[in-house]
């Protein structure tokens, strides 16, 4: 499983084990309004201390080898403008990584790079589920370029009035990157197609609005729905393949007898090839039938 981002996050999850019920209510607990705290960084919007504390008491210090299911999730290196690739290692860190909203969640510095958001670079990573070895992809789309943008009537009227307007502005710079976000995951998909693409439809949903997490699920679930017959068709391809991949053969030899060269042809064969043979040689058994019938 690879993500980025949210997907991210229910990728790690599920594969350590977490119920749809239980990855739910994690988001739930985890809406901006829930672990808002002042960045002293003033690298965001928000401070990432209540979100660390959050996921630290969920999974500990567990890593990507305590995991039951391969698992991979994608973070952008604003440095160097790459995608990096994160499947080993702590979990926290991680999710802390593919999850920093440029502007909204302060980036992670780690090992030389400052990490955010994965799909700056690649939303939909299923180049990186190819690399790590997947035969078959199955895709979620969630980039929203849909039309319809909209801004509330501003009232700039008093003081108070303008401090509502906060919230438009974050909604002004999102639709701003979910544009460019679009336009890459396209290329993307140009060039690397999976073999099932959903596309649940979430453009009423705010990229910032965790509280309802049951309206995400119902899209999705409409979107596996309309895809059953491709579905049942990659998981009945998925049930014919080897439970394990063979272990590799390894070369047998058949035991092989031994005969013993007495000093005149060990003496003879290094004055004819200029190599003496050792004191015992091991011949095939119909090597060694003809060995008998010429001795």
């Amino acid at each position: 499983m690879v993500g980025t981002s949210a997907g991210g996050a229910v990728a790690v999850l599920y594969a350590a084990g977490f119920s749809f019920e239980q990855i739910r209510d994690v988001f739930r607990n985890t809406a901006l309004r829930r672990i808002a705290v002042i960045d002293p960084t003033r690298t965001g919007l928000i401070g990432q201390r209540k979100l660390t504390e959050y996921l630290t008491n969920l999974l500990g210090d567990r890593t990507f080898a305590d995991l039951r299911i391969p698992c991979a999730v994608v973070a952008t290196d604003l440095a160097s403008g790459q995608s990096v690739t994160i499947n080993e290692g702590p979990l926290v860190p991680a999710l802390l990584a593919t999850a920093a909203i440029p502007s909204i969640v302060p980036p992670l510095v780690r090992d030389g790079m400052i990490l955010a958001d994965g799909g700056i670079v690649n939303n939909l990573p299923v180049d990186v589920a190819l690399q790590l070895g997947a035969e078959k992809v199955i895709a979620v789309d969630l980039a929203d370029a849909a039309p319809g943008f909209q801004l509330a009537s501003a009232d700039t009227s008093t003081p108070l009035a303008r401090l509502t307007l906060a919230p438009q502005q974050l909604a002004i710079a999102n639709r701003a990157l979910a544009l460019l976000i679009a336009q890459t995951t396209r290329l993307y998909l140009e060039q690397y197609p999976p073999a099932l693409l959903l596309r649940p439809d979430v453009d009423a949903i705010s990229t910032l609005d965790l509280s309802n997490p049951e309206q995400g699920q119902a899209a999705g679930a409409a979107a596996a729905l309309a895809a059953k017959d491709e579905l049942l068709a990659l998981r009945a391809w998925r049930q014919n393949l080897p439970a394990e991949p063979p272990a590799p053969r390894q070369p047998s030899f058949p035991r092989l007898p031994t005969i013993t060269l007495p000093a005149w042809a060990q003496q003879a064969a290094a004055d004819r090839f200029g190599w003496a043979p050792p004191d015992q040689l091991r011949v095939a058994p119909d090597d060694e039938a003809e060995l008998g019938q010429v001795g």
